[in-house]
This record gives C-alpha cells, sequence and structure tokens, in this order.
C-alpha cells in the first residue's frame, strides 16, 4: 500500500545517503589533498589501512541510519503484504459464497413460487370456506326469519279466522240457526284452522 510513511522513509532514505557519499567523497578528497600537498606518496599498507577505515566508518552509518530505516521500511512490506492476503482470502470467501447463492438461486426461486402458490391456494380456500359459511349463516338467518314470519301469520290468520268465525257464531246464535247447521259451521271453522297449520 502506497502511503505517505512511506514517501517520508524513502525520503529520509534518500537524504541519508546521499549525506553519506558527500561525507565519502570529502574524506577521500581531504585525504588526497592532503597526500598531494605533502608530495610523498604514502605507502600501499597505509591506503588499504585508509580504505578499511573507510569501509568501516561507511559500515557503521549504514548499520546506524540506513539498516533500521531499511528494516522498519520491511516490516511494513510484510505487513502490507500479509493484510493484503487475508484481504484476498475474505474476498475469495465472499466470491464463493455468492457464487454458491447464485448456483442454488434457481431451487431458491423455484421454492419461493411454490411457497407464493401454496399461500395463494391456501388463501383461495380459506376465502371460500369463509364464503360456505356466511352463505350457511345468511340461509339459517332467512329460513329463522321465514320462520318467524310464516308463525306471526299463521298466528295473524287463526287469530282472524277465529274472530270470523266467532262472529258468524254469535250472528247465528242470535239468529237461532239449529244445531245441525252449527255443528256443520263448526266443522268448516276446524277443518279452515287445520289449513292454516
Amino acid at each position: 500500500m502506497f502511503s505517505l510513511q512511506n514517501v517520508n522513509t524513502s525520503y529520509k532514505l534518500r537524504d541519508l545517503t546521499q549525506d553519506l557519499a558527500v561525507a565519502l567523497v570529502g574524506i577521500i578528497t581531504i585525504a588526497e589533498i592532503a597526500n598531494a600537498s605533502s608530495g610523498v606518496t604514502p605507502p600501499l599498507y597505509l591506503s588499504i589501512i585508509n580504505f578499511v577505515i573507510y569501509l568501516v566508518v561507511a559500515k557503521w552509518l549504514i548499520n546506524k541510519k540506513v539498516n533500521p530505516l531499511l528494516k522498519t521500511r520491511g516490516e511494513k512490506i510484510r505487513a502490507d503484504i500479509a493484510s493484503a492476503a487475508v484481504a484476498k482470502k475474505a474476498s475469495e470467501a465472499e466470491l464463493s459464497a455468492a457464487k454458491a447463492r447464485l448456483a442454488g438461486i434457481d431451487t431458491e426461486i423455484e421454492q419461493i413460487r411454490k411457497q407464493v402458490e401454496a399461500d395463494i391456494i391456501s388463501i383461495g380456500d380459506e376465502l371460500r370456506s369463509n364464503t360456505i359459511l356466511e352463505k350457511l349463516r345468511i340461509d339459517k338467518d332467512l329460513q329463522r326469519k321465514i320462520a318467524s314470519a310464516q308463525k306471526s301469520a299463521t298466528a295473524a290468520i287463526k287469530s282472524e279466522i277465529l274472530g270470523e268465525a266467532e262472529k258468524i257464531l254469535m250472528a247465528n246464535i242470535s239468529s237461532g240457526i239449529s244445531d245441525s247447521a252449527d255443528r256443520a259451521l263448526r266443522a268448516d271453522v276446524v277443518n279452515i284452522m287445520r289449513k292454516v297449520d
């Protein structure tokens, strides 16, 4: 991952390297000037010792300044690689889960369709049974009302017939109707009442 910290570390490393190079060039230049002004060429072993001292100083500077920077940068890179590997595994897991879900989407759609059809059938059956129950309730209510109306009408007709029969009987009694005519009249009233029931 690229970050501002990485940029700052690389600038520090570059600056340190430049400073080290400038110091080495300066030391070598000073040593050559000293040798050239004396007019004496130093013996070979002194040049080798001088070169080893330069190497030791350069190695010390590199170990002291550059190695810690390189070590922290390497650790940062390792951490970034590890986090990238974890993110890659997580992405692969999500991808495989999505592929598995896509593979099973047809069966899931079919299950949902079947469930919806079953729900529709269930609702239709419930509506039919509710409709049948409501029809039966209405029929029973109508039959009760019809029976009540028939009873009321029968009672009204009976009372009217009885009232008329009583008037006729009273008229016959007051007019002096014979017993046989009275019996025949009473039998007619009883027959009419039977028909009304």
